[in-house]
């Protein structure tokens, strides 16, 4: 245990005590080590509920929908907490399409909403996909979110009936005709009826996109079969044939297409048969706005005559062929067919996004027109090894799906064949490729008056331009930047927060860039450092003023500092520290026996820290000695010119500090009031001068103690003090602990 001995425990000592004693009690009492007690007073932390982040949910709207192709449909992320105590702040968003079996494209990939085009070459469905990075906030807690929904896109196609077509024809009485055609786009499945033009119906399912055919027996006459193709969403087409079908045993004819689809500009071959032709009849052709000749390439029968048209102008043309006799009267046939004429095949494509992110998929917008369907479409990209090809069963538009490889500017070449095999076109695009999304950020702090200010600095690095960008931190700061922006190009953001904390602060920084990739990191960064301390109570010199040491070291925080003190004796004591490091103070005591010390530490910013010790204040052993032998005061009395023998006890004020001198004065007062009564009094002044000169600093506390021990009534030493502080000859100061500390002057004139 630390004995700290206390006033009270001194005036327990005899009355009669000599200097002998007093010296030796002084150099104990000066000398002795106690064990300090010492106790770590830790910093005060926060702690903050996190938020549930488990009912926070991104949704879609529509959640699915159908929509023919050609069409636009507006998609909705739509961000929910969960529960009114919370709600949710986006700070980006990124919209994609996904691989399906059809295919659109939209008009933007962020923000809360975007327009999403059916643009397919076939029915199908089509996924779009959106992500988000928000920010939840529940009574102040903010806590970054993710999330992620898809939405199904079912993508219709318009039905479409071709290549409808019935032989053979001219045919004999009681064979059966073929009908062929091509059913696509719609719903599946289809059902095609056929009604033949004899009063009979057939009806056929039809489970895919793609041909058909349904066979039927005639007797002789001339038809001319229809056609009508339902799909499973109600949609429906019909068609005729083009030409009709002839079955009889006299003269028949009729004409073969090389291809029901002619080209503008392009000769359409066609071959016109005339069955039981007449010996001499004569046969004829003509085509309506077209220029007609014989066909070179195929040689003439006796029953078949080849010839050709070349068609100026798109549409539906005539074609017409006929047998006459050579004689007026005779029996004649004829026949029209009805010609599909189309322009050359027309093609474009254009990137839905000029620039693409090396890994992801670039969307190509291709409209097609003209051309004999089916077309087949090829594309590559050149240096990217990345290439396809895809079969189209009617005109419109249609988004190709390009992988992407290594960065870098890349030609994108479509060429567009149909099906007569030497019809084509082609065109190119030029596809930017970025390197994937990069960024750096770092954080960083500085320190300032009302706290600390919290700095992240980041830059984009790579990626495809533009660039959403985000900062946010776990606490809200007092005051700051915005914490979220965007970039048009690669560069550099910052962010920045003012706070009173002390500790760590936490941050998610991210980016988001335009082809729908993101990166995101965590940042901690300092701010005030945390306030600790450390504090140990341990006796101090034995003196009625200085009986308890306290050491304090301040560490962190943000100054100045409040030290309190307060003990169980009902002494307390505060102190204002300008900056941390390491104090020592000493503090009277008077309780006996055990003493509780309260230290609480406050910095500017109001953190507490505070620690309870205990002291246990153990009074002396009082010792036994014989009796001092009697002594006079030093001095002249009265008219006396002897001088008095000197108490060695004076000796003493001259080796020992004035912080000392309240113990030596308590002890040896206890002495001289019991003996006052038999001295006569001193002169004040020499008294005084006596007291204070040996000492070279004295306490006035202490100088007005011995001086009393003197004979000197106090009323009369306190007016002699200030009278000769006044005069010159005493010099008054402050020490350091703030008592007052008195010296003879050496220009006075006593």
């Amino acid at each position: 245990m630390t004995e700290v001995r206390t006033e009270g425990a001194s005036r327990l000592l005899p009355i009669a005590v000599d200097s002998i004693l007093l010296v030796g009690l002084l150099v104990t009492t000066l000398g002795h080590s106690g064990a300090p007690v010492s106790s770590e007073l830790l910093a005060n932390t926060l702690s903050h509920p996190s938020n549930d982040a488990s009912a926070v949910d991104l949704a879609i709207d529509p959640p699915s929908y159908e929509m023919r192709t050609g069409s636009n449909l507006t998609v909705q992320a739509v961000w929910s907490a969960g529960t009114p105590l919370c709600r949710v702040t986006a700070l980006w968003y990124r919209w994609s399409v996904d691989n399906g079996s059809a295919t659109g494209f939209l008009n933007a990939s962020i923000g809360p909403s975007a327009t999403f085009t059916a643009e397919s070459f076939g029915s199908g469905t089509v996924p779009v996909s959106v992500r988000s990075g928000a920010v939840l906030d529940c009574s102040g807690n903010e806590t970054v979110v993710g999330r992620s929904n898809r939405t199904s896109i079912s993508i219709v196609v318009p039905l479409s009936l071709s290549g409808v077509d019935v032989g053979p024809n001219p045919m004999a009485p009681g064979n059966t005709a073929v009908l062929e055609g091509t059913v696509t786009g719609g719903e599946l499945p289809y059902t095609v009826e056929v009604t033949w033009g004899d009063g009979a119906h057939s009806t056929v399912a039809v489970p895919a996109s793609g041909p058909f055919s349904v066979g039927h027996p005639f007797s002789a006459g001339e038809f001319v079969p229809f056609v009508v193709a339902n799909d499973v969403g109600g949609s429906f087409v019909n068609v005729s044939v083009a030409e009709a079908l002839s079955v009889g045993t006299g003269l028949e004819v009729a004409i073969t297409p090389a291809s029901y689809v002619a080209v503008v500009g392009v000769p359409a071959e066609f071959t016109g048969v005339a069955e039981s032709k007449p010996a001499g009849a004569v046969t004829l052709f003509d085509c309506s706005n077209a220029t007609v000749g014989p066909d070179p390439t195929s040689p003439a029968s006796p029953n078949a005559t080849p010839f050709s048209c070349t068609f100026i102008a798109p549409g539906t043309q005539e074609v017409l062929f006929g047998a006459y006799p050579p004689q007026p009267g005779g029996t004649s046939a004829s026949i029209v067919l009805y010609e599909n004429v189309v322009t050359a095949p027309q093609l474009s494509a254009t990137p839905v996004e000029s620039v693409g992110e090396e890994g992801s998929t670039a969307l190509v917008q291709v409209h097609l027109s003209g051309g004999a369907l089916p077309i087949s479409l090829t594309w590559n990209l050149s240096g990217n090894r990345s290439g396809g090809a895809e079969t189209v069963g009617s005109d419109g538009s249609g988004v190709l799906r390009v992988p992407l490889g290594v960065a870098g500017e890349y030609t994108l070449g479509v060429r567009a064949s149909d099906a007569l095999g030497d019809m084509g076109t082609s065109v190119t695009a030029t596809v930017w490729v970025d390197p994937p999304l990069d960024a750096n950020v770092t954080g960083a702090r500085s320190l300032v008056s009302y706290g600390a200010v919290a700095e992240v600095a980041g830059e984009v690095l790579s990626g495809c331009p533009p660039f959403s960008w985000w900062v946010v931190p776990d606490l809200a700061p007092a005051n700051g930047s915005p914490g979220n922006g965007t970039l048009p190009d690669v560069g550099a953001f910052s962010w920045n927060g003012s706070y009173d904390q002390e500790g760590n602060l936490s941050l998610t920084a991210g980016v988001a860039d335009g082809c729908g990739a993101t990166w995101r990191t965590g940042l901690e960064v300092p701010l005030i450092p945390i306030l600790s301390a450390e504090v140990a109570v341990a006796s101090g010199p034995t003196s009625p003023n200085e009986t308890l040491a306290v050491n304090l070291s301040v560490q962190g925080g943000q100054s100045p500092f409040q030290l309190y003190v307060n003990a169980s004796d009902n002494e307390s004591w505060n102190r204002t520290l300008p900056s941390d490091g390491t104090y020592r103070w000493l503090f009277p005591a008077h309780a006996n026996g055990s003493l509780e010390v309260l230290v609480s530490v406050t910095d500017r910013l109001g953190k507490d820290l505070e620690t309870h010790l205990t002291v246990a204040l153990i009074a002396p052993a009082e010792p036994t000695v014989p009796p001092p032998p009697p002594s006079t005061l030093p001095g002249p009395f009265g008219n006396s010119t002897t001088t008095a023998p000197m108490d060695p006890t004076w000796l003493l004020l001259a080796l020992i500090p004035a912080g000392g001198i309240a113990t030596v004065v308590f002890l040896r007062g206890r002495r001289a009031r019991k003996t006052r009564g038999e001295t006569p009094g001193p002169d004040p002044v020499e008294t005084l001068k006596r007291i204070i000169e040996p000492a070279e600093g004295a306490e006035r506390f202490t100088v007005e103690l011995l001086a009393e021990e003197a004979g000197i009534p106090l009323a009369v030493v306190r007016s002699t003090i200030d009278r000769l502080v006044s005069e010159g000859a005493i010099r008054s100061e402050s020490g350091a602990d703030g008592e007052e500390v008195l010296s003879w002057s050496s220009e006075a004139g006593r």
